[in-house]
């Protein structure tokens, strides 16, 4: 009998001890339990932004190419209107028709896409190069060099110019109280038009040449002063040219003798 109750109560002890070991480790597989959770729940708000941003990234991307998309139409378009205005046979109507289809276009761009531009070529290209169609009231510029000698460092003034020009009017802000700029150019000097250019340059890499067209004076010292600090401002005669007046319009020319 006494060895049955002896039995009994090592069997009583020995539930005791379970009894206790269970409720030390119960807060501990409690902790367990709830750390698992709490790293459930990161893991799936994770999973959630990650879905999130890919979804935006993925909007983004699509408005990135639709955007584009646009522009290359509009600057295929507007490479189309830059022939006709760079043509020497293209009628007066048709030029004009060209420009003001220019301008039309330029108000369609992104507003985003406000104060870039295309960047020109490093190395000179003998043809035309459109930087930006500018405000569509703005000045109309054209930015020439002269080939032959001093080719290289004609080019690097005029390109130079072109770009300090072409931030501004891509940006479409006024540069001068009603002053803003329009479309930008780089192009080489015919070469019928050379000699005038180099014997009107004396000394200086960078002339702004007005006409007698309307507000060309004022258009004129305010790129001089607000933009093209080096550059002098002459008359359209210094060239030899035939005094006609133009509308919204300033050619500026690196000519240096070489």
């Amino acid at each position: 009998m006494s060895t049955l109750a002896n039995d009994n109560a090592l069997v009583l002890q020995t539930l005791e001890k379970l009894e206790r070991r269970a409720q030390r480790s119960r807060p501990v597989v409690a902790a367990a339990i709830l750390l698992a959770v709490l790293s459930l729940i990161a893991a799936t708000l994770l999973l959630v932004r990650s879905v999130r941003q890919a979804e935006k990234l993925e909007i983004a991307q699509e408005q990135l190419e639709r955007a584009l998309q646009e522009r290359n139409t509009i600057a295929a378009r507007l490479a189309e209107y830059n022939k006709v205005l760079s043509s020497e046979s293209a009628s007066p109507a048709a030029v004009e028709a060209a420009r003001e289809s220019s301008r039309a276009l330029s108000q369609a761009l992104p507003e985003a896409d406000g104060g870039s531009f295309a960047m020109p070529s490093e190395v000179a290209v003998r043809r035309v190069q459109l930087l930006t169609v500018g405000a569509p009231t703005g000045w109309d510029l054209d930015v020439f060099w002269c080939d032959g000698a001093g080719a290289a460092e004609n080019y690097a003034t005029a390109r130079a110019a072109s770009i300090a020009l072409a931030g501004p009017a891509a940006a479409t802000r006024p540069i001068a109280p009603g002053v803003r700029l329009g479309r930008v150019q780089l192009r080489p000097i015919q070469p019928q038009q050379t000699a005038g250019w180099r014997a009107a340059m004396k000394g200086r890499n960078l002339l702004v040449v007005t006409d007698p067209g309307t507000a060309e004076a004022e258009a004129a010292q305010a790129i001089v002063g607000k933009i093209l600090t080096s550059a002098a401002v002459i008359d359209q005669s210094e060239l030899g040219a035939s005094q006609s007046a133009s509308r919204w319009y300033l050619s500026i020319g690196a000519c240096a003798a070489g």
